[in-house]
């Protein structure tokens, strides 16, 4: 038989490619430019470069969330086709399936130190969500493992991608501690067994092989399984098109190389991509560590979210001469909006501001603002220290490091009834007499972000109290409505912190504000803590925007990263030019 030649990409033309990306957020398949923008991208390309990108653009795959929810569905009932059997009665075939899923217990995929922000925590909500299957059906995977030895019953693994399968084999492989003794899901398999299923979107042949050679009992169902050939380091990759394929990796590692991105040998944040499967894939909010890091790389670029007022403000700055002053009219409430908290702290690290004037609703013809007039002038050059190798053990840190929470779950979404697997849900009304009250409100465990103790609570909504600020001693972990602020670190840290806002809390009152329910902003909080003497750092760190131009936009407020600050120190000396030359003039003279 004649042996038919691989499909490769065609080629395209760069007014191809983005009527296609148009139509995407026209149809809403794509999210909006602002998340997402393809021109943007493109730009950091040289000419030469541009034909690679182009193709490398066509071939790039985002399934937004309402596609991803599809392929869940997808995924779990096309494990029903094995429930049939040739000649057997529809109904027989349709009592087997509920029989099934009425007994299924599903859980989800975890690293290699399992964390609620594992990408299949939010998955397993969706098997209650799309597929029917009763909430107390539905479990993390230690207690999988418990009931799996109290009874043989079919388990579901659910998740978004599998690139390596390396986090799925460390959940499989991982012991739990059960009554005195460890198991594991391997251990069952392999002395009384049960129906095992992995059901991710999206599974590379790399990861589909791996886990049927480590894991030979679970069948691995994805939605889509990607081959090599999604690879764009791959020989007969489909991304390519036959006049780009030969120089394409060559392309690849210069740019990355270019943009900062390191040869890790297939490690974290590598040019091609975790273990080096090269793919160009996004889900959701966020890129798989397979997927090439061209796509997200965000670390030579500056771009945040402001309020349209702020980024005119802000923009106006790269036209002012060195040494240049601005007088600005900006909105009254955008000092204390969390919208525009990051804006002002990058604001506030070039100039030193100063409020020249307050302008009631009735200033202005024909409309009703609020305003400030504010008067910035620069600071002189700012400098950045380099970071201290904290790993060495040696010496003492100049300053203590607390990681700042900001509660995530709203009071609506709170269940009436408190859920099988329940946990402590901290709210503002929580916090009272210099205690924290437990029992009140309790938050599903299988969706929420927890913390334990020691930690230092404050509220970030309501009437501000010396008796709300609270220090959380207990190791039982709480999770934190979006009312509610905290402070972690050690206790000797905390007990300090505590004191210090003690001391100063006329000072902490006075930044709540707001006409009806009092609030503090985040930037307002981190900004105080560092006053007092403190390094503050975001709890998660950073997220990874699937954002393809590589730009700054981070949702963790006013912590700058030093990629950012470097970026900032840049623009600092720009405007502290003109001093520096007055100055040298005028001790020559």
């Amino acid at each position: 038989m004649k042996s038919i030649a691989p499909i490769h990409a065609p080629r395209v033309a760069e007014q191809d490619v983005l009527s296609k990306t148009d139509y995407f957020v026209d149809v809403q398949l794509w999210p909006l430019m602002k998340t997402l923008d393809a021109r943007r991208w493109l730009d950091n390309f040289s000419e030469a470069e541009k034909d690679y990108a182009i193709h490398l653009l066509n071939g790039f795959m985002y399934f937004s969330p309402a596609l991803m929810d599809e392929l869940f569905i997808s995924a779990i009932q096309s494990l029903s086709s094995s429930f049939y059997q040739e000649g057997g009665s529809f109904l027989t075939f349709q009592s087997s399936w509920r029989q099934f899923i009425d007994s299924v217990i599903v859980t989800y995929v975890t690293g290699e130190t399992p964390n609620p922000s594992d990408s299949g925590f939010a998955f397993a909500r969706r098997a209650r969500q799309l597929v029917g299957i009763s909430e107390d059906r539905i479990v993390t995977p230690d207690d999988a493992v418990r009931l799996l030895l109290g009874q043989a019953t079919p388990i579901i693994f659910v998740d978004d991608f599998v690139g390596s399968g390396e986090q799925f084999v460390k959940t499989w492989q991982r012991s739990v501690s059960v009554a005195g003794t460890t198991s594991s899901f391997e251990r069952i398999a392999q002395i009384r067994g049960a129906d095992f299923y992995y059901c991710p979107l999206l599974c590379t042949g790399y990861g589909h092989d791996r886990i049927n050679r480590e894991c030979p009992t679970v069948i691995v169902n994805p939605a889509h399984l990607l081959s090599d050939r999604y690879s764009a380091l791959n020989p007969d990759s489909i991304i390519w098109p036959e006049h780009l394929r030969s120089t394409a990796t060559d392309f690849l590692r210069s740019a990355s190389l270019r943009a900062g991105i390191q040869d890790t040998n297939g490690g974290s944040n590598d040019w091609r991509g975790f273990h080096k499967l090269g793919l160009s894939v996004a889900l959701g909010n966020s890129v798989p560590d397979a997927s090439l890091p061209i796509f997200y790389w965000e670390k030579n670029g500056y771009r945040l979210d402001c309020s349209r007022a702020m980024a005119f403000l802000l923009n106006s700055i790269r036209f002012l001469r060195p040494q240049g002053e601005i007088v600005s009219i900006i909105p009254a409430g955008s000092p204390s909006s969390q919208k525009d908290e990051k804006a002002w702290a990058l604001l506030h690290l070039l100039f030193r501001e100063e409020t020249v004037g307050v302008n009631g609703h009735k200033v202005f013809t024909g409309c009703f603002p609020r305003t400030r007039i504010i008067h910035l002038t620069p600071r002189k050059a700012m400098r950045v220290r380099p970071i201290r190798n904290e790993s060495a053990g040696t010496g003492n840190a100049l300053t203590s490091t607390v990681c700042f929470y900001r509660g995530k779950i709203p009071m609506y979404r709170v269940p009436d009834q408190k859920p099988q697997f329940a946990i402590p849900l901290v709210h503002s009304t929580s916090l009272r007499s210099s205690k924290v009250v437990l029992g009140e409100f309790f938050a599903s465990a299988t969706s929420t972000t927890s913390v334990g103790g020691p930690i230092l609570l404050l509220p970030r909504v309501g009437q501000p109290k010396r008796s709300k600020l609270v220090l959380y001693r207990a190791r039982q972990k709480v999770a934190l409505s979006d009312c509610v602020f905290g402070l972690k670190s050690e206790k000797s840290t905390l007990l300090k912190l505590h004191d210090s806002m003690q001391k100063n809390w006329l000072k902490i009152e006075n930044l709540y504000t707001g006409t009806g329910a009092k609030y503090i902003a985040s930037a307002q909080v981190a900004g105080f803590v560092r006053s007092l003497g403190f390094t503050v750092q975001p709890a998660n760190g950073y997220p990874r925007s699937h954002s393809l131009a590589r730009a700054i936009n981070r949702t963790s407020e006013t912590m700058f990263s030093r990629d950012e600050l470097l970026v900032i120190k840049r623009e600092s000396q720009r405007l502290a030019k003109g001093a520096l030359k007055n100055g040298s003039q005028s001790q020559s003279a």
